[in-house]
C-alpha cells in the first residue's frame, strides 16, 4: 500500500469542532436576519454577520447570560471615544435612538435585549440600501460599527467560521462557555500577531522618517489628504449613512 493510501491515524481524520453559540443569541441572530429578508430583501444580511459582531462585542451576551425573554441578567454598558454604547451588540445610544426596533412587537425595544439588539444592529447594517453580497458594502457596514482594520478582520474571521457550521449550546453554559473561550483565545492570538506585524512596520517607518525628514513630511501630507476621505470612527454620528462605534476586539470585563 502506498503512503497516499494509508489510513489516517489519531485525530487526523476527524473534523474540527465547530464554534459554539448559546441558544438564545443564536435564535436572535437568525430571527433578525429572517425579518430583514422580508423588510430589506436587497440587503442580503447573513445571520452569521450578526453572530460575528455579537461575538466580538460581547461574547454572545456573555455566553447567553440572559433571562427567558433574552434580556441581559447584568446590563452591558460601555464607552468609545466619548460615546456611550449599550447592550450585547454595543450600539451607541445615538444609533439606538435612530434605528431601534423590537424583536417582540408588544414591548418597547430594549438595547439590553439580544432579540431587539440583533434586529436593530441588522437594520443599521442594512442602511442605506446596502447589498452585503458586495465586498465593498460588507466592509463599509462592519466599519460603521468600528472603523479599525483589526475589528473588520476579526468580524470577517468569525463570520467565515460560522458559515462552516456552529454548535448550539445552552444559555449560561458554565466552564468557559463550552468552547467559546477557546475560540476567543485563538482569534485573540491571531489579532495579536497581526498587531505585532503592524507595529513592526510602524517602527520601520519611524526610522525612515528620522533618516529622511523632508521625504517623511511630504508623505505625511499625502497621507493626511487621503485620510480626509476615509470613513471616520464616530459613534455619535448616527446619520442616514450610519456610522457607529462598537467595541473593538474581544469582550472585556
Amino acid at each position: 500500500m502506498s503512503r497516499d493510501d494509508e489510513e489516517p491515524t489519531g485525530d487526523a481524520g476527524q473534523e474540527p469542532e465547530r464554534p459554539a453559540i448559546p441558544a438564545t443569541p443564536l435564535a436572535a441572530y437568525r430571527a433578525a436576519a429572517a425579518s430583514l429578508r422580508e423588510t430589506h430583501p436587497e440587503c442580503h444580511l447573513p445571520w452569521e454577520l450578526l453572530a460575528a459582531i455579537g461575538m466580538v462585542e460581547s461574547g454572545h451576551a456573555w455566553g447567553g447570560a440572559v433571562d427567558p425573554d433574552g434580556t441581559m441578567l447584568e446590563p452591558i454598558d460601555g464607552e468609545r471615544r466619548g460615546a456611550e454604547t449599550v447592550g450585547p451588540m454595543q450600539l451607541s445610544t445615538a444609533v439606538w435612538a435612530l434605528w431601534a426596533a423590537g424583536g417582540t412587537p408588544e414591548a418597547e425595544p430594549d438595547p439590553q435585549n439580544i432579540h431587539d439588539a440583533a434586529l436593530t444592529a441588522g437594520r443599521f447594517l442594512c442602511a442605506p440600501g446596502r447589498d452585503l453580497t458586495r465586498d465593498a458594502d460588507l466592509h463599509q457596514a462592519i466599519r460603521s460599527f468600528h472603523n479599525a482594520p483589526m475589528y473588520v478582520r476579526a468580524v470577517l474571521s468569525w463570520m467565515a467560521d460560522y458559515r462552516e457550521g456552529v454548535r448550539e449550546i445552552p444559555d449560561r453554559t458554565e466552564v468557559g462557555w463550552s468552547g467559546i473561550a477557546a475560540d476567543m483565545v485563538n482569534h485573540a492570538w491571531a489579532d495579536v500577531e497581526e498587531l505585532t506585524g503592524e507595529r513592526a512596520a510602524g517602527e520601520e517607518r519611524e526610522a525612515e522618517t528620522a533618516a529622511a525628514p523632508e521625504e517623511a513630511a511630504a508623505a505625511a501630507s499625502g497621507s493626511a489628504e487621503t485620510s480626509a476621505d476615509a470613513p471616520t470612527d464616530a459613534n455619535t454620528d448616527a446619520t442616514a449613512e450610519g456610522t457607529s462605534d462598537g467595541t473593538a476586539g474581544l469582550p472585556t470585563t
